[in-house]
């Protein structure tokens, strides 16, 4: 719990979600504060919500964002309870209420440095990548592509040469892979690398022109973990590979 000084124009700050407490008069053991937030604390700095869509997330990063704005929506209900109480004259039950928002942001503030921090990390980490791709000109423009935002790319012609490159001790975070190589069954692709990769699980990502389930590919452990169909916005594949591979 934060203890206050209780002193006049003095301010509480919670940078990282924009919220200040501002004390603005004292009457003996009362303080009367005012709050400035954003319309119905909602937003969360820029950098923790940009890139990250609920309905296709992680599960984990779903499942966080899902409760930092519940928390937020408590903070929110508490700033209108507290305006009622002091516009009702119910100064104790509005320090009360007080004391215990204050409580509540300095942990979501903690919360949230705390994301902006993975955030940060995996993004001065670099992420490997295998790019399985049989079409010579696309797998020199994405691995190109990839390469200059940083991305650290190995490529594979076929599901034999891919395989063999999936050493145990030095396997990628990401294997990108089209389902629809000479002579190669995607399923069975799938499954050997999944079965290569066992100890170490590896993310597989589907770049193809043909849905995984045409193919008897499910999505998840055993299958892909998502599929990016052809065109391919390579924008958003670097998105999903940040994101996913910050919350392994």
């Amino acid at each position: 719990m934060l203890v206050l000084s209780r002193r006049k124009d003095e301010s509480i700050v919670f940078p990282n979600v924009g919220i200040t407490i501002k004390i603005l008069r004292v009457d003996g053991n009362k303080a009367k504060v005012g709050i400035d937030a954003p319309t119905g604390i909602r937003i969360l700095r820029s950098e923790v919500q940009t890139g990250f869509d609920e309905n296709e997330s992680d599960e984990k990063t779903s499942e966080s964002l899902h409760a930092i704005r519940n928390r937020l929506n408590t903070v929110n209900l508490s700033v209108h309870l507290y305006h009622q109480q002091m516009a009702n004259g119910q100064i104790e039950a509005a320090n009360t209420t007080f004391l215990r928002l204050v409580d509540d942001l300095e942990s979501i503030d903690r919360e949230v440095e705390r994301q902006q921090m993975v955030i940060d990390a995996s993004r001065d980490a670099k992420i490997r990548c295998l790019l399985v791709e049989d079409d010579p000109r696309q797998r020199e423009l994405l691995a190109s592509y990839l390469e200059n935002r940083g991305v650290d790319v190995v490529t594979a012609s076929g599901a034999d040469d891919a395989l063999s490159q999936l050493v145990q001790e030095d396997l990628p975070d990401v294997v990108l892979l089209d389902l629809r190589l000479p002579g190669t069954d995607g399923a069975e692709t799938v499954r050997r690398i999944r079965q290569k990769t066992a100890k170490s699980p590896v993310r597989i990502f589907a770049v193809s022109g043909t849905c995984p389930k045409e193919l008897g590919i499910s999505t998840g452990a055993t299958g892909v973990d998502h599929w990016f169909p052809k065109p391919t916005n390579p924008e958003r594949l670097i998105e999903r590979m940040s994101s996913t591979t910050a919350a392994f």
